[in-house]
């Protein structure tokens, strides 16, 4: 059985951030994020997006594919 929980690190210790019961001993796979403030916001990814961009309408296109099909 596997027990996911979220938690923080504080001074080099790892704290759950809600109360749960851990077994005495036991296993763990620790992943280490990075903080929320290092993640790039809306602005930046926004730049990187640029090339994603539509050459057609979405709706045309469903309406042709749609109609390719009941042939």
């Amino acid at each position: 059985m596997y027990t996911t929980l979220e938690a923080d690190i504080r001074k080099g210790r790892v704290v759950p951030r809600e109360p749960r019961q851990l077994p005495q001993n036991g296993r763990v796979l620790l992943v280490v994020l990075k903080p929320r403030a290092d993640r790039g916001g809306w602005k930046a990814i926004k730049n990187r997006l640029g090339w994603l961009k539509l050459k057609t309408d979405p709706v045309a296109w469903q309406h042709k594919t749609r109609s390719e099909w009941d042939r």
